[in-house]
């Protein structure tokens, strides 16, 4: 048979495996789902002479394995997805091929990356790795984190499956702040203006404020590295709620409250931003300013292995790729922090649709992925 005729019968192999595994409901509240389609992937790999188990945690998350040598990598995915939604022209849990391309909940993130790297891992000929497939049942939710940690301590290096575009390879990613500003007034009823101090009319300031900095931010707090449309990753700052407290027609609030969200870069990280954000407020003294309990610092994982990859993406694909950072965050942190060299790479964008409807993938991406990920394997990194 021909190197053509193999890749005509993978790519069958591949859509196939792909539609079995969008049939399965795996929203973050489908247990019963969840525990169905690890078991399948695990009967699937051993049916292939592939080793396999069931990790459970909060949800029950997947190790494959084939011996090889070299470093210990760690290719990293995830079969839960988020729930469907509206406004889909397909059944988002029946797989719909178009024009190759596949239409489902998942088709991209993240059930793709995995079929992809698990034939990669499949047909590798000699592995000049040591690899492991670590597929989280909880990524969507947070609720794999302790099991990529733990992968993450047997690893020497993390390749995650859960980015794009082709034509990037992610080495860090931005980080995550959030705030309360809160306006504060005199609460009163609204016949009486002798009676109340209104917060409502402070807004301003503040929006405006915040508009400066955010310009600010966004012209002189660059990362040195690009990431999907942004040439250099800015800080961004941007308010995403405000709401008044009470919210009655006839009583003016207490306070209004403005949540704001940040993502910093690795060149400017949380700390810098923190001391930016709040001194930036300090002349108003009606304003108090207070932290939100979800923060991820920003990370940069740049080393040898790198080039290494970044060489046989380029040989696969016929053209330049460029080494960046996830403007969002990402799942590379969880190794990063156990002291593990990371790489980001897949063909995730949004033009797939990505947790919107009629999510789809495109097979040519399937198989670039595969083609890929097999020469990592091969070669080694």
């Amino acid at each position: 048979m021909s190197n053509l005729d193999n890749l005509d019968k993978r790519k069958k192999e591949i859509i196939n495996f792909l539609s079995e595994l969008i049939k399965f409901k795996t929203t973050s509240d489908n247990q019963e789902e969840l525990e169905k389609c690890a078991k399948f992937i695990v009967k699937y790999a051993e049916n292939l002479g592939l080793e396999a188990e069931i990790v459970y945690g909060e949800v029950p998350n997947v190790i494959i394995k084939r011996s090889g040598k070299g470093k210990k990598v760690a290719f990293v995915s995830h079969f839960d997805v988020v729930p469907p939604g509206e406004n889909w022209s397909y059944d988002p849990f029946k797989p719909t091929i178009v024009n190759d391309k596949i239409y489902g909940r998942g088709a991209c993130d993240d059930k793709g990356h995995l079929v992809s790297t698990f034939f990669a891992l499949l047909d590798a000929e000699e592995l000049n790795i040591d690899p492991i497939m670590a597929i989280a049942g909880g990524e969507e939710t947070q609720r794999s984190t302790e099991f990529y940690k733990e992968i993450a301590k047997k690893v020497e290096i993390a390749i995650v499956t859960d980015t794009g575009p082709l034509n990037e390879i992610h080495i860090g990613s931005s980080g995550f702040l959030g705030y309360y500003l809160k306006i504060k007034g005199k609460q009163g009823h609204s016949a009486y203006d002798y009676a109340f101090d209104d917060p409502i009319l402070k807004l301003d300031k503040v929006i405006k404020k915040l508009n400066e900095i955010k310009e600010y931010a966004k012209n002189n707090f660059l990362s040195n590295y690009p990431g999907r449309k942004y040439k250099r990753v800015p800080v961004r700052i941007y308010p995403t709620v405000i709401e008044s407290k009470p919210k009655v027609i006839n009583i003016v609030p207490s306070e209004v409250e403005i949540l704001v969200n940040i993502r910093t870069v690795p060149e400017y990280n949380n700390e810098f931003i923190e001391k930016f954000f709040i001194e930036s407020f300090k002349e108003f003294d009606f304003l108090e300013i207070e932290k939100h309990p979800i923060e991820l610092k920003p990370w940069l994982s740049k080393f040898e292995e790198t080039e290494n990859f970044k060489k046989i993406v380029e040989k696969v694909i016929g053209k330049e790729v460029k080494l960046g950072i996830m403007p969002g965050g990402s799942d590379g942190v969880h190794f990063f922090e156990q002291g593990c060299k990371v790489i980001e790479y897949g063909f995730s964008d949004n033009y797939y649709n990505i947790h919107g409807p009629n999510e789809f993938i495109e097979t040519k991406a399937l198989l670039t992925l595969y083609k890929i990920l097999k020469k990592v394997i091969e070669k080694g990194v």
